[in-house]
């Protein structure tokens, strides 16, 4: 390295953007107050969820109201990177022409070796290979941009960030990449992205711009012997391919995705995925044909997906962000204490915000629109899971949202549901299902037809305080234990196209109480407004209550259930019989 560039140490980077000192601190006083104003203030109703039935094993739901405590706000970061960029060197001194035209690559090689720990690129670098970073290093933008024109393979990343040795025990500290405007190359299909990490703690991305590129990835060394073939229902293939039983310390750790814009420019893209992490903040990006998506080991049950076995991904605050164009908007597998804050999400292939396998999560104050499946969503073991506050809009046109973004279709698409539960194997596995859509607010908008919410297994679901308009929430199923409805309200001024039951629920034990379904719109034949069946011939625990069915158009309330006890419904006949007579019609949602 020439005497005249300075130097900055290892000591110094780590000081300025180390894992303590840029990923541990607690809120700064300004954001805290704005969240502490507009956050989940929780209402009665919702409170008294806490004395309903619940699964005994579930943990504690992060606070979504607040900053999480082991991340600093976005200002304190970035005021960390400013300091940073005053020390970067710029690559022209490495021989770099940045004309966008000549290839840079090499520049960067040469600077890496000279040992720079900071570095400025202030000009179009064209890029032709992979970038290998192998220890704390931040490279930062200047100017107008772009600065990284990448014309390498379609697969790779601009930069990667692993360990030479490739020791799956150990890590690359403190990477920071930030104000790099990076477009793929005239006349290359979309491909690429900014970086790849293996084995990362402390990687920082910030207000960084994607043109038909990826953003980021990253993963964990020992994912390549992770073989999902050879778990379980008592063998977690993580163990077997070197994670530990017993604690969380050797994931990736403390990694911020802030304020990042991508355009991947066709479906589908990324701005991160990230595995086998914690402490992952995602917060101010935008992504268009780009998703946020976390893979802690396979959700089903002979995957890694059993509720023993620990979470694969830790601790994550996703906030803030708005996706389109995706086949999900926000989702992953096998994660514990993540909240998913503020975000808006439409136009999405298969799901908008979606929990596979995952434990103590929260969606809250989410704007989520058009899915061609599901809006939100849980699937697989669903421990101690939360929708609240959140809206979701179907208006039917995601039924063939594959065909406009030229993908192939994830399931059936119909663009007609707006929550969803899919046990998928986990029918019969004690307390890992229990779920609560609160205070929600679910609208079909759609020309004909009604929207649905879908229920698959659980062990407790509930709905509590959720608006819906022209939504039907028919929630019975053959394999549900404890259901709760309650202090919801339900709106139609459209009508189904076939019988519909507006309202309903099937558990031995279950509670549908408080709940307004009003209903201006003439339903087919054999309409049902509130029902409740459970063929079952053990105990049960079963209470329909203060139930009011009103409007231009009401319809009865049919009770097949024996035992159920019945006081204070109100606007509409209660009809009462026997399953096996036949003498009550309850038709199941068929829009």
């Amino acid at each position: 390295m020439p005497e005249h560039l300075p130097k900055a140490s290892p000591r110094v980077f780590s000081a300025l953007l180390g894992r303590r000192a840029l990923l541990s601190g607690l809120c700064g006083g300004a954001i805290a107050t704005s969240l502490a104003k507009t956050g989940i203030a929780k209402t009665e109703r919702v409170r008294t969820l806490a004395s309903q039935p619940h699964s005994p094993a579930s943990g504690t739901l992060p606070d979504a109201s607040r900053w999480p405590s082991w991340a600093p706000t976005p200002e304190t970061t970035r005021r960390k990177l400013a300091v940073l960029r005053h020390q970067a060197i710029s690559l022209r001194q490495f021989g770099a022409t940045l004309d966008g035209k000549s290839d840079d690559t090499p520049a960067f090689v040469r600077a890496l070796a000279a040992g720079v720990h900071a570095l400025l690129v202030d000009g179009p670098a064209r890029v032709t290979g992979t970038i290998c970073v192998d220890r704390p290093l931040a490279i930062f933008g200047s100017g107008a941009g772009p600065h990284l024109v990448w014309d390498g393979m379609p697969r790779d990343a601009i930069f990667t960030v692993r360990r030479q040795d490739n020791d799956p025990a150990l890590f690359v500290h403190d990477v920071a990449l930030a104000g790099l405007h990076a477009v793929r190359a005239d006349g290359q299909a979309p491909g690429g992205m900014l970086v790849r990490a293996i084995n990362v703690r402390g990687l920082t991305i910030a207000d960084c711009r994607m043109m038909r590129m990826s953003l980021a990835y990253v993963s964990h060394a020992r994912m390549s012997a992770y073989d999902r073939t050879k778990g379980s229902e008592t063998v977690d293939p993580a163990v077997l391919a070197g994670f530990s039983a017993s604690d969380v310390n050797d994931l990736n750790e403390d990694i911020a995705i802030l304020g990042n814009e991508v355009d991947y420019g066709t479906y589908m893209g990324s701005i991160i995925r990230f595995n086998f992490a914690r402490r992952v903040l995602v917060q101010g990006n935008k992504g268009r044909f780009a998703r946020i998506s976390w893979w802690g080991g396979g959700a089903k049950r002979l995957q890694g997906g059993m509720p023993q076995f620990l979470r694969r991904v830790r601790d994550v605050y996703i906030a803030d962000n708005t996706i389109s164009n995706v086949n999900g908007g926000i989702y992953g597998n096998n994660g514990q204490s993540i909240a998913v804050v503020r975000n808006m999400v439409s136009d999405t292939t298969d799901v908008g915000i979606d929990f596979e396998g995952c434990i103590d999560c929260i969606a809250t104050l989410n704007h989520c629109r058009n899915a061609g499946n599901f809006v939100y969503s849980a699937f697989y073991m669903a421990r101690n899971v939360r929708f609240e506050r959140n809206y979701g809009e179907q208006d039917g046109s995601a039924a063939d949202i594959n065909d406009r973004l030229g993908s192939d279709p994830i399931g059936t698409p119909r663009g007609v549901c707006l929550a969803a539960l899919r046990g998928a194997g986990f029918a019969n596995t004690p307390d890992v299902i229990d779920v609560t859509f609160a205070d929600n607010t679910f609208v079909f908008s759609g020309h004909d037809g009604l929207g649905r919410c879908l229920s698959g297994a659980f062990n407790r679901l509930a709905f509590i305080g959720n608006t819906m308009r022209n939504v039907v929430c028919d929630i019975s199923t053959r394999t549900g234990e404890a259901v709760i409805l309650t202090g919801n309200r339900l709106n139609f001024d459209k009508s189904a196209t076939n019988p519909v039951t507006m309202l309903a629920a099937s558990a031995a034990k279950g509670q549908i109480s408080d709940n307004i379904v009003t209903i201006e719109a003439a339903q087919p034949a054999g309409s049902v407004a509130i029902a409740y069946a459970f063929p079952g011939n053990g105990p049960t625990d079963i209470a329909l209550t203060n139930n009011l069915v009103q409007g231009a158009h009401p319809l009865p309330i049919a009770v097949a259930a024996s035992g159920a006890r019945l006081s204070g419904n109100r606007g509409a006949p209660v009809r009462t019989g026997a399953i096996s007579g036949a003498t009550v019609l309850i038709p199941k949602f068929s829009e």
